[in-house]
């Protein structure tokens, strides 16, 4: 079986802990009807609409690169739900377009010049700013590098930030927010939030035995869960 589930973050005794509140099956397309198929991404934004519904509080997704793409992001801006997530590194960005000048004619230009690979600018010197963050119960000390771009396959600006381990022992990361207003402490301390629904899945998985269930009928299914 694969899931989409939503999670609500919280803080219980120090730690992160997510909460799933919405479940959902995803259904291949060889395993149901033409007319009931419905992509996980547009599984996780009808249950967001129907969220924003009940709720007029704000709301910040967390999620996976997979969903960090314009199936998921252009709804979510009509939501006014940022989303903070991994980038993919190869995302082409684009700086704001230049000033107009008064006489030249015809439509303004929507993106500026093109920005380098993300990968480039990873092994590039120049340019990192240490910060310290507290994230996945420790505090941390990062090397980073911030900027705003436009990402014109999804349409949407975005405030990205490259992180770097100083002793040279992980890969670089690549996050991005939707949300303008966010500091780039906070998308990484958001992002590790994330963390807290892997952890809730294995221990549903080895404590709960969620996933050594045989059954076939629903009701037995209900008696296991």
């Amino acid at each position: 079986h694969n899931w989409v589930v939503l999670a609500v973050v919280v803080q219980l005794f120090g730690s992160s802990v997510s909460l799933p509140f919405w479940i959902a099956l995803y259904r291949s397309q060889k395993s149901c009807p033409k007319e009931e198929f419905r992509t996980r991404l547009e599984i996780s934004v009808a249950a967001l609409r129907t969220i924003r519904t009940w709720i007029s509080l704000p709301i910040t997704v967390l999620a996976d690169g997979a969903y960090n793409n314009k199936s998921m992001l252009r709804p979510l801006l009509a939501l006014k739900i940022p989303l903070v997530s991994r980038l993919r590194f190869d995302a082409r960005l684009r700086a704001d377009p230049p000033r107009r000048r008064r006489k030249i004619r015809g439509r303004k230009r929507k993106y500026g010049r093109c920005l380098g690979k993300l990968q480039k600018m990873a092994r590039t010197g120049r340019g990192w700013q240490p910060v310290q963050v507290h994230i996945y119960g420790k505090d941390v000390q990062l090397m980073i590098k911030s900027f705003d771009a436009w990402w014109p396959k999804a349409g949407v600006k975005l405030r990205v930030v490259i992180t770097r381990d100083p002793r040279g022992k992980r890969k670089p990361c690549y996050l991005s927010s939707t949300n303008l207003s966010m500091t780039p402490q906070m998308i990484i301390e958001h992002f590790a939030l994330r963390w807290s629904i892997e952890q809730v899945f294995s221990d549903a998985k080895l404590l709960m035995g969620l996933d050594s269930a045989e059954v076939r009928k629903e009701k037995s299914v209900l008696r296991h869960a």
